[in-house]
């Protein structure tokens, strides 16, 4: 490999900001695996066929204060999800270029990818060498996308940097991507050029309001969406005869209703170590259709005769799972004090489209647990607990929700209102999104179906459940209180970071021990040295193997109501759609902007060209796959010859892509997928457009979905032309826009047909609409 340094740089930038120019045209000390190939883009060309293939750079600085370019030549028929090329330093990314986040297309990511993502619209698959260019104007904080020559994105990096990053070529850092391509001509020159295209796509993306006050409505939306209340429990008296609807609600969201069906467990011991008076066994046992969970019991030894109490101890996100010293510490004390104790690996596995949700698949793993323990001849079935912090303790509480067979409950550093997890640009871990759960039930009526058993709340000062026991907490109690049960419910407050440590632990045995075995006061640990991982994972599978997906869908769609229409799928939109009277011009020039306020008053920006005098011809009103700013930057042919035209841009797109992954997940939880609402926020738009003409929707890209059930909201729409429908949600559930369930109710051409009782429908389903295609629909 020869490293090209610009010479008047050599002898200073080494430590500062180096250009380098990677010509890949022979191997050296840093390739790993990687091979040279004759054809490259110019002589030769750097291989990664190997699964393992990288070649470590070294140090890549990036600042966002600073210009730089970034150029590769680069070759695969590799479509799906891989990293070329990546500089970071721990989270920090400075810039990055990844394969698969649309299928086939490149993605250009830096110190704001979480947000921002620009993704090409050419794909890049096809076994020839493409060129890629990606200069960054610190001026305007924007980034263009350049595919042999074109611009194909374009987008606003916002401030960030940095300044340690190591570059990769191959595969990530900190994370298994290989790339299965060739790399030529890789360079970072520290300058750029482009001055005027730099300006003109300032211009275009230059936002109708700023982001700061999209962030104002959003955080409006959220604190109005996630109260922390619980008005399920105002009426504790009541309760008892209202528990088994809100069960109901949370078995329904989470995709047990109707119970899945209960084949032979079929029970396992693959394999078993002793430490001191206890041992623990390598276990399995059958849960989904053709899927085996996997587990850890621990049991005294020696095992004293007769029925034990049987403790189940789902796990969270701790390094190494149910193997974790903290997770074995309870293992080991719980099995030494005569409990039964299992712990389930748990798996994660999401299918938007179908249903399918982690807690869902972890919750049935669980009640199968629940069903062996009851099954043992070594267990009392009325003397079964269960217990887990973080991830763990979630799954504890869906079990309270669900399991009457539970005789004591004690979940760790999870409660807490919704409102605590989530928030505008971050999301907290998927599993705790199931669909619609949060406009099913909140957090302490979920934990309140438990009543009247006891129940053990332990929370810490250093996570979010820090405001539990003023909110929520008091509302259980009162539960409690009203039926004569305040003996049976319990709460430790811990001066502590998110944790599962000794001091909780002790608490959480005490709390067992005088309900379960009859003894009562304080607990000490003791000796509870862990047994070596390694030790532990060679006793048989391999712990956290998800089910199969495929097979999860297709026992979900047997399995599972159908609908008859969407509402089901999003009750926490009103589907209903009035005219919005807050039409608010923005500025003018050649492009006049505007907003409209949604039926939630979140703003949706919009851009219009030419007269709307006239009340017969419909309007057409484009929604950019990328967003307005993208639409003006690359304006398709048949745009320029229209004498006038809407542009918006409906959640999550455009101007709301900052937002657009914390509120796909917010939205999941709220019974407001981001597809549903996307359609409320176009028919609104529509609605409220000045003038009585009908209009035509041009829907580009992965909007479609949502410009098809935006018809069935509003008669305004005659017309839609969707370019580009996308894979059919079946073989796809997670695409985008997330459609929460919709395959209880069809897919892509169920969509169509539902769209064309109102409006002529023009799609490209199973192919893209040509710019030809879409001109000719456009004069019919």
């Amino acid at each position: 490999m020869r490293l090209v340094l610009a010479s008047w740089l050599f002898a200073v930038t080494l430590v500062a900001q180096p250009d380098f120019h990677l010509k890949l045209d022979e191997s050296g000390a840093t390739w790993k695996h990687t091979t040279v190939v004759a054809d490259g883009h110019r002589g030769g060309a750097a291989s990664f066929s190997h699964e393992r293939a990288v070649i470590d750079v070294g140090p890549c600085p990036v600042h966002g204060t600073k210009p730089f370019t970034l150029r590769a030549a680069l070759r695969t028929r590799h479509g799906g999800f891989s990293t070329m090329l990546m500089a970071r330093s721990g989270d920090a990314v400075g810039l990055s270029l990844i394969m698969g986040r649309r299928r086939g297309c490149v993605s250009f990511e830096a110190w704001s990818w979480t947000t921002v993502r620009l993704i090409s619209k050419t794909r890049v698959d096809d076994g020839r060498w493409h060129v890629i260019e990606v200069p960054y104007d610190p001026g305007t904080k924007t980034a263009l996308l350049i595919v042999d020559g074109t611009v194909e994105a374009a987008g606003v990096l916002g401030p960030g940097a940095s300044p340690d990053a190591h570059l990769r070529l191959g595969n990530n850092i900190g994370a298994w991507q290989p790339y299965p391509g060739d790399l030529d001509e890789v360079s970072v020159v520290r300058r750029t050029r482009y001055r005027k295209r730099f300006a003109r796509v300032a211009n275009a993306m230059r936002p109708v309001i700023s982001r700061a006050e999209h962030a104002r409505d959003l955080a409006a939306l959220r604190a109005r969406s996630f109260p922390k209340t619980s008005p399920l429990l105002d009426d504790a008296k009541t309760w008892p005869q209202r528990r088994l609807a809100v069960r109901r609600g949370v078995q329904d969201a989470i995709g047990l209703l109707p119970w899945p069906r209960r084949a032979p467990l079929a029970p396992q011991v693959h394999g078993e170590l002793k430490t001191r008076g206890c041992k623990v066994q390598r276990v399995s046992f059958a849960t989904w259709p053709g899927y085996r969970a996997t587990g850890w019991l621990w049991l005294p030894d020696p095992q004293p005769k007769g029925r034990l109490p049987a403790i189940l101890c789902p796990h969270g996100h701790w390094s190494n799972g149910a193997l974790h010293h903290d997770v074995q510490a309870r293992g080991i004390r719980l099995s030494r004090a005569g409990y039964v104790v299992l712990f389930v690996d748990s798996v994660h596995v999401e299918d938007v489209a179908a249903g399918v949700s982690s807690l869902g698949a972890m919750t049935w793993n669980n009640v199968r647990a629940i069903d062996w323990l009851l099954a043992r001849d070594d267990v009392d079935p009325d003397r079964i607990g269960v217990t887990g912090a973080s991830g763990g303790a979630q799954q504890t509480m869906y079990l309270m929700a669900l399991e009457d067979r539970l005789a004591a409950a004690a979940p760790v550093c999870m409660t807490s209102y919704f409102a605590e997890i989530v928030s505008d640009t971050s999301a907290h871990c998927g599993c705790n999104h199931p669909p619609r759960i949060e406009h099913e039930v909140d957090v302490p009526a979920m934990c309140a179906v438990f009543h009247p058993r006891p129940a053990f709340f332990g929370t810490v000062t250093g996570d979010w459940t820090h405001n539990w026991p003023r909110e929520g907490m008091p509302q259980i109690r009162r539960v409690y209180e009203e039926h004569g049960h305040r003996d049976r419910l319990v709460a430790y407050h811990e001066h502590a970071g998110h944790n599962y440590g000794r001091p909780m632990r002790e608490q959480v045995y005490a709390f067992f021990d005088r309900l379960l075995l009859g003894k009562a006061g304080r607990v000490v640990e003791g000796d509870v040295k862990p047994l070596p991982v390694s030790d532990l994972l060679a006793l048989g599978p391999p712990p956290r193997v998800p089910p199969s997906h495929r097979a999860m869908i297709t026992e979900h769609r047997a399995r599972r109501a159908k609908v008859k229409n969407l509402r089901p799928l999003a009750p926490g939109l009103p589907w209903k759609i009035a005219r919005s009277p807050s039409f608010v011009k923005q500025d003018a020039g050649r492009w006049l902007r505007f907003t409209i306020e949604s039926h939630d008053g979140v703003r949706v920006p919009g851009a219009m060209r030419g007269t709307f005098l006239d009340d017969t011809t419909p309007i057409p009103v484009v929604i950019g796959e990328h967003g307005l700013g993208d639409v003006l930057l690359s304006p398709p042919p048949w745009l320029e010859n229209l004498p006038r035209v809407v542009l918006c841009d409906p959640r999550f797109r455009g101007a709301f892509a900052p937002f657009a992954g914390a509120w796909r997940r917010n939205g999941l939880v709220l019974g407001r997928g981001e597809g549903y609402e996307a359609a409320h926020d176009i028919a609104c738009f529509v609605a409220s457009l000045p003038s009585q003409a009908p209009v035509t929707l041009v829907a580009l890209g992965d909007s479609g979905p949502s410009a098809l059930i935006a018809a069935t909201l509003t008669r305004r729409i005659r017309k839609i032309i969707a370019t580009d429908l996308g894979s059919l949600y079946a073989k796809d559930g997670n695409r985008t826009p997330h459609l929460p369930e919709i395959l209880r109710f069809g897919d892509l051409p169920e969509l169509v047909a539902l769209a064309s009782k109102t409006a002529k429908v023009e799609a490209g389903l199973g192919r893209k609409l040509v710019n030809a295609e879409v001109a000719a629909a456009l004069r019919d």
